[in-house]
């Protein structure tokens, strides 16, 4: 149970990250 729970936490991390990232590629476009 505790495994599927890490699992889970790091699954969302993982989404954050790409989510920063499409965000951070979106400003570099507008800025250019």
């Amino acid at each position: 149970m505790l495994y599927q729970k890490h699992r889970h936490v790091v699954s969302l991390f993982i989404l954050a990250m790409v989510q920063i990232r499409n965000m951070w590629l979106v400003i570099l476009t507008l800025i250019t």
